[in-house]
């Protein structure tokens, strides 16, 4: 493959792999406009360069690649070469059809060029018109926090500098190293700074958590708006963060996750385990219709400080139309589970908090031997104006169905807690706030019986639910958890009867 990259240099070009194994210990320099197409698995590469990415697309500054490599695998020869393919400053490039295993470090990276390593450097330009899809990406990304310039870990698949990528029907499995060792699925490139991305159809499954890396499936820094993530079966956590976290930009979001699955294929062992993280600044996030299970918080804001100041901010946040089922941990471990959690560092204060809204989601702890907190906790991280706890059902939480607390600098003004449903849960189903004195403060015309669910795992309503038809309606949600119409009024819960 070195040989031909180095003769078939004329764009337009297409280096065609024949079925057959060919071993390769140098790079293979690609160049612009020339793609590679084999003819499917057969069509094996197999890898010993340990000292950089087997193949590269590079160029001095961003230029339009326009072209694909397609229809091969690369076998990294059980950990020997360094990562399969590297695309740098290049757009309109497409990668699918692939099979790529067992890589040391990496797997396929696309990054465009940052200009030094401050908190405001971004791209020079964003590489733009690239994809990732139809690929099947195993055992190719490890965790080394000692010397990875990204932080804690590699991915399967990284990014950074880009805008308007698409990245689909994929399959990346990161679960073969010992304790320790595995690394991300999707995760940054020099400080992520990507915008106006799609991450859809693809099953991400990643080992369960060790107690030593992080739990991120997923993990994105700096987000500049338009970041979709949907349609995915995800068994570990989705992480916004960085040194900006999430801004919209010239978007309506900066971050919209939906219609996912998330969480393990079991109850997990620590309440250290979470689907979805919000982390440092988050502006206009939307968190709607995923399935959110097995695991120890279900959306997790932290503010602690930033690199771009000690003030951190959350604003315009919606999370709705959610199923949260079985939150909490395994019954011989202790006690752990909350729905939606804050947390912050004390001395970044005051952190500021505006516009958080919790509309007609499912909430749902396990019960067991273990006990859980509370369902949904007031954010109680600094000063806080306008809070909105609507139509949701919470259940089998052990401390409160809603919870806040006080402290230094910690104002809440502008709370509603209304129509919900709060059952089975601790402090005889009322908000429990502890020497927190919310001002403004409408909690009003919640019920605490029996929504009646169609069974434990079917959050339907039955008839005679005294959930039908009992909520407040919301402007901007017509469709409920199912895609059905939402009707005036609405029903409690994530579903319409």
């Amino acid at each position: 493959l070195a040989y031909a990259c180095s003769k078939a240099t004329s764009s337009g070009d297409v280096i065609h792999v024949n079925a057959g194994t060919y071993t390769e210990t140098v790079q293979s320099a690609l160049a612009v406009g020339v793609s590679i197409e084999g003819a499917g698995i057969t069509s094996i590469i197999r890898s010993t360069y340990a000292s950089d990415f087997t193949i590269l697309l590079s160029s001095g500054s961003v230029t339009a690649g326009n072209q694909h490599i397609s229809s091969i695998k690369m076998d990294g020869v059980s950990l020997t070469a360094y990562a399969p393919i590297h695309v740098y400053n290049r757009s309109n490039v497409a990668i699918y059809n692939c099979t790529f295993i067992d890589f040391y470090n990496y797997g396929v990276g696309f990054e465009a060029y940052r200009a030094g390593s401050g908190n405001t450097a971004g791209p020079v330009t964003y590489a733009t018109g690239n994809s990732f899809h139809d690929n099947i990406v195993t055992n190719c990304s490890v965790y080394l926090p000692a010397n990875d310039p990204d932080g804690d870990g590699h991915g399967l698949l990284g990014i950074g500098g880009q805008s308007g990528m698409l990245i689909y029907n994929n399959t990346l499995t990161q679960t073969a190293r010992s304790s320790g060792s595995n690394g991300y699925l999707i995760k940054y490139m020099s400080g992520g700074f990507c915008k106006d991305i799609k991450i859809y159809n693809n099953t991400l499954t990643k080992n369960a958590y060790d107690g030593v890396t992080w739990d991120f499936a997923i993990e994105m820094w700096n987000v500049m708006g338009g970041i979709e993530i949907y349609n995915n079966t995800i068994t570990a956590g989705i992480d916004i963060s960085g040194w900006y976290g999430a801004t919209k930009g010239a978007y309506a979001y900066s971050v919209w996750i939906h219609n996912n699955t998330l969480g393990p294929t079991a109850i997990c062992t620590t309440g250290l385990i979470k689907a979805i993280y919000l982390e440092i600044h988050s502006e206009s996030v939307i968190i709607e219709r995923n399935y959110i299970k097995n695991v120890g918080i279900g959306v997790y804001i932290t503010l602690y400080p930033s690199d771009l100041g000690t003030v951190c901010s959350v604003t315009d946040i919606n999370i709705r139309y959610n199923i949260f089922n079985n939150i909490g941990v395994g019954d011989a471990v202790g006690s752990g589970g909350w729905g939606i959690s804050f947390n912050y560092d004390s001395g970044n204060m005051p952190n500021k908090v505006n516009n958080f809204n919790v509309y007609n989601n499912v909430i749902i702890g396990h019960i067991g031997a273990s006990s859980t907190y509370w369902g949904i906790q007031v954010p109680d991280v600094g000063t806080v104006t306008n809070v909105s706890i609507r139509n949701n059902i919470v259940e089998n939480f052990n401390d409160s169905p809603v919870h806040g607390a006080g402290g230094s600098q910690i104002s809440v003004d502008y709370l509603s807690i209304e129509k919900n449903i709060f059952y089975n849960n601790g402090n005889s189903n009322a908000p429990h706030y502890s020497s927190l004195i919310p001002t403004n403060n409408t909690t009003q015309n919640n019920l605490t019986s029996d929504p009646l669910f169609v069974s434990s795992s079917d959050f339907h309503l039955q008839s005679g639910s005294p959930a039908i038809g009992k909520g407040l309606a919301i402007t901007g949600l017509t469709t409920d958890y199912a895609g059905n119409a939402v009707k005036n009024p609405p029903c409690i819960g994530a579903y319409e009867n």
